[in-house]
């Protein structure tokens, strides 16, 4: 259920609805952490950082990705790794 939320979660989201996207993107995160799967979690947090940059909230955003950084260098997820760093510097970068 939690990669049907997440899929759910991304559709909303790049269609520009921010809300229902996290609503979606907060019950995927609940139960992959439920479930104890780090890369679905690392990966909820990635999306749910990609709303908080949407909507102005760089430090919510950078806060988020950071922690997505932390769960995909545990997993040894490079290509995770690597997008969320992008993200993470493009945050930065737009909150100077």
């Amino acid at each position: 259920m939690g990669e049907v939320y997440h899929g759910l979660g991304i559709v909303l989201q790049d269609k520009g609805s921010l809300d229902e996207a996290d609503e979606f993107l907060r019950k995927s995160l609940a139960i992959v952490q439920r479930a104890g799967d780090k890369d679905a979690e690392a990966s909820s947090l990635h999306h749910l950082a990609k709303s908080a940059y949407g909507r102005g909230r760089f430090g919510d955003a950078e806060q988020l990705f950071r922690q997505a950084i932390i769960l995909t260098e545990e997993a040894n997820d490079r290509v995770g790794l690597a997008s969320s760093y992008f993200e993470l510097g493009v945050t930065r970068q737009r909150s100077q």
